[in-house]
């Protein structure tokens, strides 16, 4: 039969109808023995009702399945019932004998795929025979159609597989075949799609080409989801297939790490940097190689791995990325700005003071250099032990009271805005605002002889006492000597000098100096009594 394969079959008797009585039966026996009859030929009949006419394969008649053809043979009478059957035009038959005398139904199965062409005939064994009949084709399909889709990606993701493009507008063809090499089929009935969670949009050809539009039809940024199969006529149902139409019109954003400096003059930082770009882009993501960077304008280079950059100063990068629609960032810009070296510090007072002796409240005013990014910030701290904390200089100045009256250093530090510390300066500030107290001693003699005046400095702070002046007086007030006595008196010993009175008399002598930190002292008269 070639590649048909011939319909089975089985053959079912055709027996009288119940209910005729035996009596009655043997009657009609009698009389068909007693009055001679013409025989009748052999006939048959089919109850198949989907042939397709006129061997013609038209839509309507296709199945999906085996189809069962039922033949109908009536032999003449007293004689057994044989068919012939053939679905491929007559080139190949299958005969079956009902091996009981009377009508007989015999059941052929139609398996092959394509327009089978179905002839019968009947005979019996009385030799009784019909002309071949020609009822028409089982037209059987079992393959469902297979669409090819075109303008569609396999998959949505972050790969270039997924033909991304910030094209808003996209064509798509999806076009069904229904063949089977060398045999006919039913065609395409139906062509189906769905955008996304819309409807199921029907199309009555086999092959469709429609525009999908950001924003319309349920279209949107992003991944949109095509399910699309097709229907033959015959009724089977292709599996559903999904592609997409993948939209992105936003650009991507490129990150450095650690974060860049937005400036030449901003962010400064004291180690190399080893810079790494990353990106976001919230749909087609962004391809291997798809970041570039310059240094200080020099050529473009191709991201791949991080990269270190240790020159002090400031190094300019340009950044930019383009993800797999195409869609460019805009140029970035951002800096490295190293600084590895300290600043140096320096410290001022005011008043200048004298010998690091203070006797008012002194501002003291720290100035910082620094040649690459700058000074941060001054500090500084009394000098302790165990160490206390910095304390930043406001406006670079800190002032020292006076009324402290006591000694203090002091630690000074700079620095600078990459984080580099100077080396500590010191300074000693002696702050004393308590006059020295002058003395003297009561003294008496003979006039015109050298009389031996006595005096002394007490200080709280100060060792000695420098610029000391005498002044003797009268009893009226009368000034008779005032004098300066050069050089530096330690307090708290007592000194003397000469001295002639030129009359008898009661006199008052003062004596008074200044500290080391500039205080005048007090002064108490002493007695001097001349003879």
């Amino acid at each position: 039969m070639g590649r048909r394969t011939h319909g089975l079959y089985k053959a079912r008797r055709c027996g009288i109808a119940r209910g005729v009585k035996v009596g009655s039966l043997v009657a009609l026996l009698a009389l068909l023995v007693a009055v001679p009859v013409a025989l009748a030929a052999v006939t048959s009949s089919t109850s198949y009702l989907n042939f397709a006419p006129n061997g013609n394969p038209d839509t309507t008649f296709w199945r999906n399945a085996n189809q069962t053809v039922s033949i109908l043979v009536a032999p003449s009478a007293g004689t057994t019932a044989t068919a012939s059957f053939s679905s491929d035009g007559g080139a190949t038959y299958t005969s079956k004998t009902y091996g009981t005398i009377g009508p007989a139904a015999f059941d052929f199965l139609v398996i092959a795929e394509g327009s089978n062409a179905v002839r019968y005939a009947a005979t019996d064994s009385g030799g009784s025979s019909e002309a071949t009949k020609s009822p028409g084709y089982v037209n059987i399909d079992k393959t469902a159609p297979v669409t090819t889709a075109t303008g569609l990606a396999p998959v949505s993701t972050q790969t270039d597989d997924a033909k991304w493009s910030k094209d808003v507008t996209r064509t798509v063809t999806l076009a069904a075949t229904d063949a089977v090499t060398g045999i006919a089929t039913s065609g395409v009935r139906w062509n189906l799609r769905k955008i996304n969670s819309g409807s199921v949009i029907t199309s009555e050809t086999p092959s469709v080409t429609f525009t999908l539009a950001k924003g319309s039809g349920g279209v949107v940024e992003g991944a949109n989801a095509v399910t699309y199969s097709a229907v033959d006529w015959a009724g089977n149902v292709e599996t559903t297939h999904t592609g997409y139409v993948n939209i992105d019109t936003i650009t991507p954003t490129t990150t450095p790490s650690p974060a860049l400096a937005a400036s030449a003059t901003t962010g400064w930082r004291n180690t190399p940097a080893t810079v790494t770009f990353g990106w976001t882009d919230a749909s087609s993501g962004v391809p291997t190689g798809g970041t570039s960077y310059r240094v200080n304008d020099g050529n473009p280079t191709v991201y791949v791995n991080p990269f270190t950059v240790t020159s002090q100063g400031s190094t300019k990068l340009t950044y930019r990325s383009i993800d797999r629609a195409l869609n460019a960032e805009a140029t970035q810009t951002a800096y490295v700005n190293i600084d590895e070296t300290s600043p140096t510090v320096s410290a001022a007072t005011a008043p200048a003071g004298s010998s690091g002796w203070y006797n008012t409240d002194v501002v003291v005013t720290l100035t910082g250099v620094d040649a690459l990014s700058g000074i941060a910030k001054t500090q500084y701290r009394l000098q302790a032990d165990p160490p206390l904390l910095w304390v930043d200089a406001a406006s670079n100045q800190f002032t020292v009271l006076a009324s402290v009256n006591a000694a203090q250093t002091f630690q000074y530090q700079a620095v600078d805005k990459a984080g580099n510390v100077s080396a500590p300066g010191t300074l000693e500030l002696k702050m004393d605002s308590v006059k020295p107290q002058a003395s003297g001693k009561a003294a008496s003699g003979t006039h015109g002889k050298n009389i031996t005046l006595k005096y002394k400095f007490t200080d709280n702070m100060s060792p000695s006492a420098t610029g000391v002046w005498v002044k003797i007086t009268k009893s009226n007030g009368d000034v008779v000597k005032n004098q300066k006595i050069n050089g530096t008196k330690a307090v708290n010993k007592w000194y003397s000098f000469k001295w002639k009175a030129g009359s008898k008399g009661t006199y008052k002598y003062y004596v008074h100096g200044l500290d080391l930190a500039g205080n005048t002292s007090k002064t108490t008269a002493a007695k001097i009594t001349v003879k």
